[in-house]
């Protein structure tokens, strides 16, 4: 059976450069990313 990578998933400050690295540089497809802003509601805190 083969592995294949179904989600890849970041956090990032700004989502271009981490899209550019991977559609550009890897040659993996990038259908189907979203910007998400954050949301502070979200964070876990210390």
């Amino acid at each position: 059976m083969r592995s294949r990578i179904k989600v890849i998933t970041l956090g990032v400050d700004d989502l271009q450069r981490p899209v550019a690295f991977y559609r550009d540089g890897m040659g993996l497809p990038t259908q189907g990313i979203e910007e998400v802003a954050w949301n502070p509601a979200w964070e876990v805190p210390d």
